[in-house]
């Protein structure tokens, strides 16, 4: 009985020292008082008492980190938004031939890729990593260097910036990567008195959805030609004020 005993306090300071645990002092704190409250029960109670204790302390706890966030995003669930990297530049032309193959998107084609993430009117770069690898991309660049038929209705034009090269991996759609880089491009816009703007083509009837659906405002609309002649509809949209 006493070598069980020793087992289970075991087992529960290993629970209150597991990696997905972020270190924090509340957390920490939280753990140990568990764990000498089933220390206590551990010395008196019988074997099967202390089994049901030690499940309730677990219980517990886990309420406890929940309420204070202290548990990291299961790796299936992992997704991070940081600025691009040089590096990984190869990773994301590779994604984007994958959305192009798959949806003609961007319309300019292959040959354009390259350029796209070395732009020097970019004035902030995204990434989203997915379980630790490169999934989607969003880039903000000064609205200034767009054409005058996207530019002339924006007054003033230094409180607009251009949203542009939203892409994700389409083998991990649907995990709200595409959502978040939109969030955080707009955050960053707000932070920095810019309110972002974007050109979606007509044909795109599921980009022009997501739009709308995020609160994004319809503006003019104008014909849009690619470097090769072909024509399209397109439509700018504004973000949230």
């Amino acid at each position: 009985m006493r070598c069980v005993q020793k087992r289970l306090i075991y087992s529960i300071h290993c629970i209150c020292n597991m990696d997905r645990i972020t270190p924090n002092t509340e957390t920490s704190n939280g753990c140990h008082t568990a764990l000498s409250a089933v220390y206590l029960h551990v010395q008196d109670d019988s074997l099967h008492t202390v089994s049901k204790k030690i499940h309730l302390h677990i219980d517990g706890m886990n309420s406890f980190m929940h309420a204070n966030h202290t548990i990291k995003m299961s790796t299936s669930d992992s997704l991070t938004i940081r600025p691009r990297e040089i590096s990984d530049v190869p990773v994301l032309i590779d994604i984007l031939t994958d959305v192009y193959n798959l949806t003609k998107y961007p319309v300019d084609g292959p040959q354009s890729f390259p350029s796209r993430f070395t732009s020097p009117n970019a004035l902030h770069s995204l990434v989203a990593l997915h379980d630790g690898k490169l999934a989607g991309h969003a880039e903000i660049q000064d609205a200034s260097k767009h054409p005058p038929v996207i530019t002339e209705s924006l007054v003033p034009l230094s409180s607009y910036a251009a949203f542009v090269s939203l892409f994700v991996d389409p083998k991990i759609q649907g995990k709200g990567i595409g959502a978040k880089l939109v969030e955080e491009s707009v955050a960053w816009g707000r932070a920095n008195g810019k309110r972002l703007v974007l050109i979606v083509l007509d044909k795109d009837v599921a980009a022009t959805r997501m739009y709308e659906k995020f609160g994004w405002v319809k503006g003019k609309k104008y014909p849009y030609e690619t470097k090769e002649g072909e024509k399209y509809g397109a439509t700018m949209f504004m973000a949230p004020v």
